[in-house]
């Protein structure tokens, strides 16, 4: 009989891949890298988000703007008796041509690389993590808060690293005034 590892907890392993946005489902790069994964069934973004965190998924998108706000909204906070949190983001560039450079220079297949080690996919979207792969290839990490029902009763103990992440934060868009 054998057991499933796990780095941070035993319920990183009920995450169950990615789920890949209309923008990116057709690239073979992002087919090859981002294993195991299917393309959305939803048509809008919102949906895409509510999709995933359903199926215990993680969103590959080329489109930050619009999916950070909805996967912050999507994270329901007022509860304290379930999870109502989302399996992460990963950003990519929107280029196929970008996206295959950035790709092989991250050696983003194993996971994520936080200070110095590589942590799995699974643990890092245990930890509700949002990946930015820039175009130069360069791995940027930072995190979605954990509902409060996840840090009472599975907090991520003795995890420096998680602690020392930036949060992600709603962008405020700025005000107009007047026309143009």
């Amino acid at each position: 009989m054998s057991k499933k590892s796990f780095i941070l907890t035993p319920y990183e392993n009920d995450w169950a891949g990615f789920i890949y946005d209309l923008d990116c489902s057709n690239s073979k790069s992002i087919q090859a890298v981002f294993k195991p994964g299917s393309p959305t069934t939803m048509i809008k973004d919102p949906e895409t988000v509510q999709e995933a965190r359903d199926s215990a998924k993680t969103v590959v998108t080329s489109n930050a703007k619009d999916f950070i706000p909805y996967t912050l909204e999507c994270q329901k906070r007022d509860d304290n008796h379930d999870c109502q949190d989302c399996w992460g983001l990963v950003i990519v560039p929107n280029r196929e041509f970008d996206r295959e450079y950035a790709l092989e220079k991250a050696q983003a297949k194993r996971g994520v690389p936080i200070n110095g080690a590589m942590l799995p996919w699974k643990a890092a979207f245990y930890a509700n993590l949002s990946v930015t792969i820039t175009r130069d290839g360069r791995v940027q990490v930072s995190r979605f808060d954990r509902c409060q029902y996840c840090e009472g009763a599975i907090p991520l103990l003795e995890q420096d690293w998680y602690k020392s992440l930036p949060v992600v934060q709603r962008a405020v868009r700025p005000r107009r005034h007047g026309r143009k």
